[in-house]
């Protein structure tokens, strides 16, 4: 008993810091409660918002196209993925829908537009929109065909401003000696050139503004000089054009013109060539847009050499 009166009196003497002590100790309790429900808070916050935004692991994939022509190459990720795309045409061009795999067969995803507010299949590999009024706006989505297995690969779209190819040229060689037209058969090559030419294309939307994105695919075939045939695909720049240089290798030999004179200098000269064609071709275009810009083949004189044969 003495013990417990002798602690009851030393309690009493220190009674008010204990009870300091006692109400400091609760209000850090609670303070540290309260900061780490805020943290919790603050955490399942922070996971709702990364949640509200589209992310390709969660399978729905949005994008929104700026003004040219696109084509955009992406992964359907699972069964459930859904990738939607919008374009607006700005000026009312006519807007180009082009799944080029479906030129080629059977493929594994849906390719769905948006029309008067009801989703419809795409049923060829390309479509083109009016671009104009209550179509100024095309909403397109991609999914994986509910009937197949799961395949994780990429798939292509090309969509919007219908390329409209206003006018292309191969450009002779800088500094070539043209055979004059007349000496060699056919008598007019239309590009000439010993080891290299220059093309330059210009693509616009069907409302003459410059196009960015639209591709096309430039062929030069010189089968008599021996060379495998060029093949280049090219693509346009914001300016809508397209420039480049088409290399190919010297030729040995070749056909003999007629006797030219002085015409490369004093005397009598006679050019060796081969002869060679060209086409160059919109990969996506509407032969109603194009003009008088066809895929003709045109002529190409790949000179050999030039020889001096007589005064």
């Amino acid at each position: 008993m003495g013990e417990i009166s002798e602690f009851f009196e030393v309690y009493m003497k220190n009674k008010k810091k204990a009870l300091l002590f006692l109400g400091c100790t609760v209000m850090w309790m609670m303070c540290s409660a309260s900061a780490a429900a805020l943290r919790g808070e603050g955490a399942i916050a922070e996971i709702a918002s990364e949640r509200s935004e589209p992310k390709n692991d969660e399978g729905v994939v949005f994008y929104e196209l700026s003004d040219e022509l696109h084509t955009k190459t992406a992964i359907l990720e699972s069964l459930g993925a859904v990738h939607y795309y919008s374009f607006k045409a700005l000026r009312g061009q006519r807007v180009l829908l082009a799944i080029p795999a479906m030129r080629e067969g059977s493929v594994f995803w849906d390719v769905e537009y948006l029309e008067e507010g009801q989703w419809k299949a795409l049923q060829s590999a390309s479509k083109i929109f009016s671009g104009d009024g209550t179509h100024n706006e095309l909403k397109v989505r991609v999914m994986h065909k509910k009937d197949l297995a799961l395949a994780v690969q990429p798939y292509s779209v090309i969509m919007g401003s219908l390329p409209v190819l206003v006018k292309y040229e191969l450009e002779d060689q800088h500094g070539v000696n043209r055979i004059p037209m007349g000496y060699t058969s056919p008598p007019f090559l239309m590009t000439q050139g010993y080891t290299y030419a220059f093309l330059e294309a210009h693509f616009t939307d069907s409302k003459g503004h410059p196009l960015k994105g639209a591709s096309g695919v430039f062929e030069l075939d010189l089968k008599e000089s021996r060379i495998p045939k060029i093949v280049e695909q090219v693509t346009s720049n914001e300016a809508g054009r397209i420039s480049k240089m088409i290399s190919f290798g010297p030729c040995h030999g070749g056909r003999e013109s007629g006797e030219i004179k002085h015409y490369y200098g004093a005397g009598v000269w006679r050019s060796y060539y081969y002869v060679g064609s060209y086409t160059f071709r919109s990969q996506t275009f509407d032969p109603a847009l194009a003009g008088a810009v066809s895929s003709k083949i045109r002529t190409f004189g790949h000179i050999c050499k030039h020889r001096k044969v007589g005064r």
